[in-house]
């Protein structure tokens, strides 16, 4: 092992620990182990600040502020109206409350889709005369389980995101651009239809809180946008989520499509430059950026080759891929209920890659448990935002959480541990 190795394993490691630690903020973190590798030499500039003018970069800040142009429209009222015009029982109000955040969360983050529903939330509750603590845990389930999901908003860059990775690390494979959903949908939909058939039973049943409890900023409000703004904001979206499904044939980059959009936005006046700005999730953007530069510097210093030697002593055939996929997803699963899910798959995605290229063993399975075992964050108030505003809004338990949330996870690991080995052809 050379010195400079050394220098990548410990800085690798440095950033492992302390994301799994969480005193420190996952963004703040990559950037010090990043830092470390620029200041010693081991990345140059170039490779260390290259990702910021590359193509996923450019289409994942582009696509946020596309989706914060949608978010000026009153689509969240339309969407509100359509729920509230629906007649049917208590399962009826369970699906509504896991699809309405569940569809909103592929336009903005997770936590945002289910503040924009916690006030719709507690009308059906009262209007049903449903306690609101029912409601609340189905629409965490929906907010966390949808995010990422469809190729559409900031969701059409995760493709490209874990594409960076495997080129990075020299895979030699690429995913498609349905591959995250496709292999995501099953166990989601099984989730899904176990909440309305059984897992309601394991709701709590305890008083919840108040209208007057719900933050002024959590409710709907009106749109400010003329009916033509509105339309073309409409308009807009729907042109650039094609065009990043047929960019090929259109002979433009992502990055370029999602481009134009974004400057359509702004020029038309539908959103603010400052808004469009502000609404960017900068510390997403450098996380991903610069935990793609410590690839690299995996890659070209020769580490990337230990810790394949390492893993090809647990890892030599497609059987035991499958066994590894299996257990990757109980650990992220139970792993994610305790920190950030985005730290978690930038730690374990270079990981599994460099294993399984270690054994010349396709790595696209193993990068798709990791993605979506770690979107399970449902089980306590320590798995994220979404977690905690749920425990605090319904005035759950850690126990009341882990009750509901384990049996789910449960099935969506059954379901998710047959399917994604048998799409990629390792059963």
């Amino acid at each position: 092992m050379t010195v400079q190795m050394a220098m990548v394993l410990a800085a690798f490691l440095f950033m492992i620990v302390f994301m799994i630690w969480g005193k420190i903020e996952p963004c703040i973190v990559v950037m010090l182990t990043l830092g470390f590798l620029w200041f010693t030499k081991i990345l140059d500039t170039g490779t260390a600040f290259g990702q910021f003018s590359g193509n996923t970069i450019i289409t994942m800040v582009c696509m946020m502020i596309c989706s914060a142009g949608l978010m000026k429209t009153n689509i969240l009222h339309h969407i509100t109206k359509l729920v509230k015009k629906m007649n049917g029982g208590e399962r009826l109000l369970y699906v509504v409350a896991m699809l309405v955040p569940f569809i909103l969360c592929q336009f903005m983050g997770g936590v945002s889709s289910l503040m924009a529903t916690i006030p719709l939330l507690v009308g059906l509750a009262d209007t049903n005369d449903v306690p609101r603590t029912k409601l609340i845990l189905p629409a965490l389930v929906g907010s966390q389980f949808g995010i990422g999901l469809f190729p559409i908003g900031m969701s059409a860059t995760i493709f490209m995101q874990k594409n960076e990775y495997l080129t990075a690390l020299n895979a030699g494979v690429d995913l498609g651009f349905w591959d995250i959903m496709l292999t995501r949908l099953p166990g989601v939909i099984a989730s899904m239809i176990f909440v309305v058939l059984i897992g309601y039973k394991l709701m709590p049943s305890v008083p919840g809180r108040t209208s007057s409890d719900i933050p002024a900023e959590m409710s709907l409000k009106e749109s400010t946008l003329s009916p033509w703004r509105e339309k073309a904001a409409y308009f807009i979206f729907l042109a650039v989520l094609t065009g990043l499904i047929f960019n090929n044939q259109l002979g433009l980059s992502p990055g370029q499509i999602s481009f134009a959009g974004a400057v359509l936005y702004m020029l038309l006046d539908i959103l603010p430059h400052r808004e469009a700005f502000g609404s960017v999730n900068w510390s997403i953007v450098f996380m991903v950026g610069f935990g793609i530069a410590i690839c690299s510097a995996l890659q070209s210093s020769g580490a990337v080759d230990i810790i394949a030697e390492v893993s090809s002593k647990v890892i030599t055939s497609k059987s035991s891929l499958v066994l590894l996929c299996i257990i990757m997803f109980v650990f992220c699963a139970t792993v994610t209920q305790f920190m950030d899910n985005n730290a978690l798959v930038n730690i374990m995605t270079p990981i599994m890659i460099a294993a399984c290229i270690g054994v010349g063993l396709n790595p696209l399975a193993i990068v798709c448990v990791i993605d979506l075992s770690s979107m399970a964050s449902i089980m306590t108030p320590l798995s994220g935002p979404g977690g905690m505003l749920a425990y605090t809004m319904g005035g759950y338990s850690y126990k009341d959480m882990i009750k509901f949330g384990a049996p789910i996870v449960l099935v969506q690991a059954v379901v998710s541990a047959v399917w994604v080995p048998f799409y990629f052809g390792l059963l």
